[in-house]
């Protein structure tokens, strides 16, 4: 449906193939207190989510297309209920994956809506190709996917994919593609007032608040 934040089209060409194509909206908001140029990174985030969303499966004759269009807003006001919403903040709290290890750098909710980028983007790095790098990953996350070792879902190039914490640039497998277009029309029934999941001892908030995002 065209008043959700992600969906699928599909067509059967001439040549035999099926196209596949999956349309997500979303906003991108500052609420760091970094100067951050938003426009310049929703573009980034944009074109890394539209080539992941991107693939060719020979076996079965079919291409996966994406259509993505993510745009900068200055408050949540300007944020649709339809929308997707990645917000950037001072710093994510709480631990990584624990078969990792280490501090986390984003969190997003499983099959919803939102998702939080810290500023500092990946290892410290605080440009927009770091930042927008994990942004995919946890926008992979609001599409269902799981971490590439826990879902077994690495092509071979597993490493390099966005889901894995080496944060590569190959995109999603053919198999999470899969999975995407497979379960969308059971993703993102939340709404922009969603919080970032929680646990009793593992809490997720902006640094410079007292409140969950």
């Amino acid at each position: 449906m065209k008043g959700d934040s992600i969906w699928t089209s599909k067509r059967v060409a001439k040549n035999g193939y099926t196209y596949i194509t999956t349309h997500v909206r979303g906003k991108v908001l500052n609420l760091s207190d970094r100067n951050i140029n938003m426009k310049k990174y929703a573009k980034q985030l944009q074109k890394k989510l539209g080539n992941a969303l991107y693939a060719t499966d020979k076996k079965n004759k079919i291409r996966y297309r994406s259509d993505v269009q993510i745009e900068a807003v200055d408050s949540a006001s300007e944020v649709d209920s339809s929308d997707h919403l990645q917000v950037i903040v001072d710093n994510v709290e709480g631990k990584a994956d624990p078969d990792k290890g280490g501090n986390a750098a984003g969190v997003a909710t499983s099959d919803g809506k939102i998702s939080y980028v810290d500023s500092g983007g990946l290892f410290g790095s605080s440009s927009l190709e770091s930042m927008s790098t994990l942004g995919t990953h946890e926008m992979g996350h609001n599409f269902g996917l799981e971490h590439a070792w826990k879902d077994g879902f690495k092509d071979t190039d597993g490493g390099q994919n966005y889901m894995d914490y080496n944060h590569g640039t190959q995109g999603f497998s053919l198999k999470q593609l899969i999975l995407i277009t497979r379960n969308i029309e059971h993703l993102n029934q939340g709404s922009p007032t969603q919080k970032a999941p929680s646990s009793s001892n593992n809490w997720f908030y902006h640094k410079s608040t007292t409140n969950e995002p």
